[in-house]
């Protein structure tokens, strides 16, 4: 009887020592890089996503084009959806150019606010 409360002990402590280490090794989201490394690193990750976005575009076949504008636009046309990411991706480019001159003009006073960018860039590279 005491040899299995020892041997299930033991395997509870060595199932949370893992668990431990494990949550240890994951990002925190503070990054070692600094202001300028990571909006490089978004600014190359958008770009990236923005040319294989517009590679998709160019090689789907566009939708039939009519000249009648009461014929809505179908949201759950593929070239939609691709050209609506494409947009997303672009503003977000743009958001990282504005925080990028800021930085250049601010960097020795103040951080710029690019943490709510970066899980927002992640989230736009999953639904790609």
């Amino acid at each position: 009887m005491k040899s299995r409360v020892l041997s299930l002990l033991a395997v509870c402590l060595l199932v949370l020592g893992v668990t431990a280490v494990a949550f240890a090794q994951q990002s925190g989201g503070v990054s070692e890089l600094s202001v300028a490394q990571r909006l490089d690193v978004l600014t190359s990750k958008l770009e990236s996503m923005r040319r294989s976005l517009n590679n998709a575009i160019s090689s789907m076949a566009p939708a039939a084009k009519s000249n009648d504008k009461a014929t809505k636009v179908n949201p759950d046309d593929p070239v939609v959806r691709l050209k609506g990411l494409e947009k997303e991706a672009s503003s977000l480019t743009s958001e990282v150019n504005d925080i990028r001159t800021k930085n250049d003009i601010v960097e020795k006073f103040q951080r710029p606010p690019i943490d709510p960018l970066v899980p927002y860039t992640t989230e736009t590279r999953r639904r790609i």
